[in-house]
């Protein structure tokens, strides 16, 4: 297991630790890890070489479970407000309870700040996450339902992933098994302990929206229909000119009969003319 910088003032003098309390409290739990700097439930912690915000942890699986035999990797990101605001939490080895590399909802996380308290410390944090480990996952953020029989395949396998920061071989051989699960009360976030009154908001709140409209849109629609109703001229106007022309047209039906009418009265004219002409012809034959 790769050893942590010996001196923690030194390693972080560049950082200006003694001018933030964050990291004064950061220091403080290191120091105290390195004086005892294994744990009764079976893990080893400590933090990048580059970001004392970020720590790295390797631990033991829980025994009586189907994590038993296998050792397992993740990393806490503490935040700036630390100790007053929760951490991020992510697994790194591929396990079948966890989703790898991602933020894993607890309440101990920063998924569930309303639960944080600022007493616990990065122990408590791995402590809580080792109890929490066999629990089922139900859906909640980060978490993985996989069979008993692969989560056992996982544990073996487990021994093979490679972490920079530790060594397995001298982790197994220096980090004493857990004695137990430790007695610590955590809780998931399902999907949403901290999401679902939102989500919950807005899907009650979909509904209603989706109704509200057909309520609202009849007195948007009776708006809209009463704007014509409100301009009678546009209205009228057309209907006017409809009623206007259909009068003409009849007129011109007159007038078109009316010459017809004339036509036919000339010719009349003409044929009474050749009938006088042939009387007369006759007569003076």
């Amino acid at each position: 297991m790769a050893s942590p910088p010996a001196s923690p003032e030194l390693h972080f003098q560049a950082a200006g630790a003694e001018k933030n309390s964050a990291i004064k409290r950061i220091m403080s739990e290191w120091k105290g890890m390195q004086r005892d700097p294994t744990s009764k439930y079976g893990y080893t912690a400590t933090p990048s070489e580059d970001d004392i915000f970020e720590w790295h942890f390797m631990f033991h699986g829980p025994p009586d479970t189907d994590f038993a035999g296998g050792v397992y990797t993740g990393r806490i990101n503490l935040p700036a407000e630390y100790p007053f605001k929760p951490p991020e939490i992510r697994i790194l080895t591929p396990n079948g309870r966890f989703e790898l590399n991602k933020k894993i909802c607890l309440s101990i996380s920063n998924y569930h700040p309303e639960h944080w308290q600022p007493s616990w410390d990065i122990r408590t944090i791995i402590t809580a996450l080792i109890a929490f480990m066999p629990t089922e996952g139900n859906g909640a953020i980060g978490s993985l339902d996989y069979p008993p029989q692969d989560r056992r395949k996982l544990a073996v396998t487990s021994h093979k992933f490679v972490h920079p920061m530790f060594d397995t071989a001298e982790f197994v051989s220096t980090v004493a098994l857990p004695e137990g699960l430790p007695d610590i009360d955590v809780k998931a976030g399902t999907p949403s302990t901290p999401q679902s009154p939102k989500k919950s908001a807005a899907t009650n709140q979909a509904p209603s929206s989706a109704q509200v409209p057909p309520a609202a849109t009849p007195p948007e629609a009776s708006p809209q229909e009463a704007a014509p109703v409100a301009q009678p001229s546009p209205a009228v106007a057309p209907a006017a000119n409809v009623t206007a022309t259909l009068p003409a047209q009849p007129a011109a039906t007159a007038v078109s009969s009316g010459q017809g009418f004339g036509m036919l009265e000339a010719m009349a004219v003409l044929l009474a003319a050749l009938l006088i002409a042939l009387v007369l012809k006759k007569a003076f034959a």
